[in-house]
């Protein structure tokens, strides 16, 4: 279920935050987009795609306002600044304020404010991040795979070891290897966010945002393999091409 949740937030935002590279009538379908999704974040019990939208979006908006736009006129570096401190504010007044509602529905979203205090969080920090950290710490090489994965050995860790600390676990190679792999494959998407166009710097921190996201939820769930990790590939794919295209079209011109 947090599965399909998360394939449908990131592909859903991924388009809504870049649309102006749509048609005019796609550009207004992914409206209808934006709200299916704040109706299934109220009514979903699931916090990680709201979480990994908040991280998305964030990224995106904030890129743009304090980095590209601050370029023109420095000013934009303190109203990202104040942005970003009345976001902050909201993880305490939310939670404050409509925590103790009567309706279901608002409480969930004001508990994804504060996910670090959910159930889940505090699960896995008491048993499996304890488990993997002190791996870490004991031998930061990595221990392979008999040491974490049930698979290769029934009195290992966890069967769920897809975790990102228990990739790190298994070994210190794994998580930089195929993060410099990301850096390499869409290096031209990431060091677009430094362009002087405010489109192609949209597309590069869209893509920062996501790459962002998938990161923080790893800690909970094996977001970059199976069908999230095809989510993932293919936002990523579709903004290095826009940009590509856009790119090419310019040259042209």
């Amino acid at each position: 279920f947090s599965e399909y949740q998360v394939v449908v937030h990131m592909l859903s935002l991924t388009l809504f935050l870049a649309r102006d590279r749509l048609g005019l009538w796609e550009r207004r379908g992914t409206w209808l987009l934006l709200v299916s999704l704040l109706a299934m974040g109220v009514l979903i019990p699931e916090r990680t795609p709201a979480m990994m939208s908040g991280i998305l979006i964030a990224t995106c908006v904030l890129g743009v306002t304090m980095v590209h736009k601050a370029r023109a006129d420095a000013a934009r570096i303190f109203a990202g600044a104040a942005v970003v401190a009345a976001l902050g504010s909201l993880f305490w007044v939310v939670p404050a304020t409509l925590g103790n509602s009567d309706t279901l529905a608002v409480q969930r979203f004001a508990e994804s404010f504060r996910f670090w205090e959910a159930e889940e969080v505090r699960e896995r920090a008491a048993l499996p991040w304890r488990q993997s950290i002190e791996l870490i710490r004991l031998s930061p090489e990595g221990v392979g795979p008999a040491m974490v994965a049930t698979s290769f050995d029934p009195g290992a860790l966890v069967p769920h070891n897809n975790f990102f600390l228990f990739a790190i676990a298994y070994s210190l190679v794994f998580p930089l290897a195929y993060f410099a792999w990301l850096a390499l494959t869409f290096r031209s998407l990431f060091e677009s966010m430094g362009a002087a166009e405010e489109w192609r710097a949209r597309l590069g921190f869209c893509a920062l945002g996501l790459t962002l996201a998938f990161m923080a939820s790893s800690v909970f769930n094996s977001t970059f393999s199976s069908y999230m990790g095809v989510s993932f590939l293919l936002s990523m794919l579709w903004l290095h091409n826009e940009a590509a295209a856009g790119s090419d079209r310019l040259a042209a011109a």
